[in-house]
């Protein structure tokens, strides 16, 4: 049984991982090796790149401050209300191999809108370490203007993301990784087990914990937003077409 932060290695990545990410895709291969990662800034520091250097992997990427064809790196501003129709008209597949998220806002809300259409093998998420084991998510369109105020807890990634197991939160806590259910049985120590994964991190406990009159919401209460804003649309769409 493996611990995947023994596998963690440096090269273009943050925190190490690049040695994850291989060591995932060498135990569950690859399909049509396509990537896609948003809020890689210039390209040259992000998740995916050790595949698209190292592994011929096809990546797609997008910032909402640079551009570079020579890396497919398109400039795009990723909403909760845009995020399907850039797939769409970046031909992204229904089913890839890896999806990346770091956008340092509404990271989760942006997610499972993606999830409702596209079924990456692989998805690789930033956590907000200032929410320690709680269950929470920054309140959608509220302003990102409170220093450490960003995205969901691992504890909400994990409650809801229901088709993925954890497989790994890379031992900085940052950053963690969930694969398609049944693709990693047998393989990895401590699957989908919370506590184990979170606690083997011990900086995590001097992160400083956020304000109680931080605007954020549990998981469940993010879901739910985002289905009622998915009927109004749909509502709303229904009315201007009779």
């Amino acid at each position: 049984m493996l611990n995947l932060n023994d596998y963690r290695k440096k090269v273009f990545s943050q925190f190490g991982e690049d040695g994850i990410t291989e060591k995932i895709f060498e135990l569950i291969g690859t399909t049509n090796k396509i990537c896609v990662e948003f809020g890689v800034e210039d390209g040259s520091q992000c998740c995916s790149r050790i595949l698209w250097e190292n592994h011929e992997f096809k990546q797609i990427l997008f910032d909402n401050n640079y551009e570079n064809e020579e890396i497919n790196l398109k400039k795009h501003t990723i909403t909760v209300d845009n995020v399907l129709t850039i797939f769409e008209e970046n031909n992204v597949p229904k089913e890839f191999d890896l999806l990346c998220v770091d956008i340092d806002s509404y990271d989760f809300y942006v997610t499972h809108k993606i999830l409702e259409v596209y079924k990456p093998r692989v998805i690789i998420l930033e956590t907000n370490p200032t929410f320690l084991k709680e269950d929470k998510v920054i309140q959608l369109n509220h302003s990102l203007n409170m220093g450490a105020y960003h995205g969901a807890s691992l504890k909400a990634w994990h409650n809801t993301l229901n088709d993925y197991d954890l497989v790994c939160h890379e031992i900085n806590g940052i950053n963690c990784f969930f694969v398609k259910k049944q693709l990693m049985d047998g393989n990895i120590k401590d699957l989908n087990n919370f506590e184990k994964l979170f606690n083997q991190h011990n900086g995590l406990h001097n992160y400083k914990m956020y304000p109680n009159n931080y605007p954020i919401l549990t998981s469940i209460e993010a879901l739910k937003l985002i289905n009622y804003e998915n009927r109004n649309n749909r509502f709303r769409n229904n009315r201007k077409r009779m």
